[in-house]
C-alpha cells in the first residue's frame, strides 16, 4: 500500500512539473518558442496531455477535464492556437464521436424502443427546454440559446454503462433499459445540434443521401479485409473518417453526425476483428481525443472572463442539472420501475459532447464565446458534482471508458 501510494505521489509531483512547465513557457520560452511555428503549441498540448495523465492517476480524476483546465490556463498565459492543433483537434472530435457511435447498440434499443425512447427523450428535452428559456431570458438569439440548452442536456453513454456494470445490473431488463434510454438521449442530442447549427443548402442533399448509403457499404467493405495485413483494417477506417471529416468541411456541416453513424454502422463489424477495438482506442484516446480537449481549453480561455460569463454559466447550470435529476428519475420510476436517484443522478454526467457542441459552436460563430465557456464550465461542473453524488469510482471508471478505450458493450 505504501508503495502504491508513494508512486502516485511521485507520478503527481512530476505530472505537476511538466503542467507548470507547459502553462509557463511563453514566459521563459518566448520568442525563441513562437519562433518554431506550429511544433511550439502542439509540444505545449503534449505537455498537457502527459500533465493530466499523471496527475489524473495521482489524485484519481479523469484526464480530460484535467486536459480542458490546463488548456485554459495555457490560453491565459499567452499559448496560441496553431493551424495544426485545430486540425488535430477537428479529427480528435470526429473520432471521438466515432467511438461514442460504437458503443450504440441497436438492438438492445429495438428490444426496448418504447421505455428508453420515453427516458431518454424526457431526460433531455426538459433541462434542455429550461436551460434555452434561461439563456434566451438573458437576451441571447433563440437559436444560440437553444445550442446552449443542447449542450447541456445531453447524457454520457459510458458513465451509465459503468454504473450499470459495476452493480450487476446490465444482464437484468431494467438495467438494459437504463441503458438503452441513455443511447437516446446521447443520440437526440447529437441531432438537435446539427438541426439547428446546420444551415439549409443544396449540398446537404446529397451530404444526407451518402449519410444513408454510405456508412452501410463501407461496413460491407471493412468486413471483407483481410485481417492483420500491414494494419488494413484501421488504414481503412482513418482513411475513411478524415475524407468524412474533409467533405463536411466542404458542404458547411461539422464531422460529428456523419461521424457517430460510422461508428454505429462499423460496430458490429469490429467485434470481429480481434484487436481492432484497441488499436482504435490507442489512437483516439491516446493522442486525438487529448489533443481535441487542451485545443477546447486553448480557445475557451482566449474568452474575456467577466460577469457574463459568470452570469451565464449560473443560469445554465441551475436550470439543467437539478431538472435533469429529477425528471429522469420520475422517468425512470414510470416507465422502467427503477428508483434508485443515484442512477438518476448519473444521468446528468457529460463531458464529451458538451465540449464538441461549445467548441463547434465557437469555431462556426454561431456561439459566442463567453456561451461556448459557459457551456463547457457548466459540464465540468456537473460531471463533478454528479461523480460525488452517485460514487466518484464508478464515475471515473465510466469517463475513463469514455476517453481512454472503446467501450465494448455485453
Amino acid at each position: 500500500m505504501v508503495r502504491v501510494t508513494l508512486t502516485r505521489v511521485l507520478m503527481g509531483v512530476i505530472g505537476v512539473l511538466i503542467g507548470v512547465a507547459a502553462i509557463l513557457s511563453p514566459i521563459y520560452c518566448s520568442p525563441t518558442c513562437t519562433e518554431a511555428g506550429d511544433l511550439y503549441p502542439l509540444a505545449v498540448a503534449s505537455g498537457a496531455i502527459l500533465s493530466s495523465f499523471l496527475v489524473g492517476e495521482a489524485l484519481g480524476l479523469v484526464p480530460a477535464i484535467l486536459e480542458i483546465l490546463l488548456g485554459f490556463t495555457a490560453a491565459l498565459m499567452g499559448v496560441p492556437v496553431s493551424d495544426t492543433l485545430e486540425t488535430l483537434a477537428l479529427l480528435g472530435s470526429a473520432f471521438l464521436m466515432f467511438a461514442a457511435g460504437l458503443e450504440v447498440d441497436l438492438e438492445l434499443l429495438k428490444q426496448h424502443a418504447l421505455s428508453s425512447l420515453l427516458v431518454g427523450v424526457v431526460s433531455f428535452s426538459a433541462p434542455m427546454a429550461a436551460a434555452t428559456l434561461g439563456v434566451w431570458a438573458l437576451g441571447y438569439p433563440l437559436q444560440e440559446a437553444a445550442l446552449a440548452g443542447i449542450g447541456v442536456s445531453t447524457t454520457s453513454v459510458a458513465v451509465v454503462y459503468a454504473i450499470l456494470k459495476a452493480r450487476g445490473l446490465l444482464a437484468r431488463g431494467p438495467g438494459q433499459v437504463v441503458l438503452a434510454s441513455a443511447m437516446v438521449a446521447d443520440v437526440v442530442s447529437i441531432l438537435a445540434f446539427i438541426a439547428i447549427a446546420v444551415e439549409t443548402s443544396a449540398a446537404l442533399i446529397i451530404y444526407f443521401a451518402s449519410l444513408a448509403l454510405a456508412p452501410p457499404l463501407l461496413s460491407a467493405i471493412l468486413r471483407r479485409l483481410p485481417e492483420q495485413t500491414h494494419e488494413a483494417e484501421l488504414r481503412f477506417i482513418i482513411a475513411v473518417i478524415v475524407i468524412v471529416a474533409l467533405f463536411s468541411e466542404v458542404v458547411g456541416v461539422h464531422a460529428v453526425l456523419y461521424s457517430f453513424i460510422l461508428g454505429v454502422a462499423f460496430r458490429e463489424a469490429l467485434h470481429f476483428r480481434v484487436g481492432l477495438p484497441e488499436k482504435i482506442g490507442g489512437l483516439v484516446f491516446g493522442f486525438l481525443s487529448p489533443i481535441f480537449f487542451v485545443t477546447a481549453g486553448l480557445h475557451i480561455g482566449g474568452v474575456h472572463l467577466g460577469a457574463l460569463l459568470v452570469l451565464d454559466s449560473i443560469v445554465l447550470f441551475t436550470a439543467s442539472f437539478p431538472l435533469k435529476i429529477a425528471v429522469t428519475h420520475a422517468a425512470l420510476k414510470k416507465a422502467v420501475g427503477v428508483n434508485d436517484l443515484r442512477l438518476s443522478t448519473v444521468f446528468a454526467a457529460r463531458l464529451t459532447v458538451s465540449t464538441i457542441i461549445a467548441y463547434t459552436g465557437l469555431l462556426k460563430g454561431v456561439l459566442s464565446g463567453e456561451l461556448a465557456a459557459a457551456i463547457m464550465l457548466t459540464a465540468l461542473a456537473a460531471t463533478t458534482i454528479a461523480g460525488v453524488i452517485a460514487g466518484w469510482g464508478v464515475v471515473e471508471a465510466g469517463l475513463e471508458a469514455e476517453e481512454e478505450a472503446v467501450v465494448s458493450l455485453e
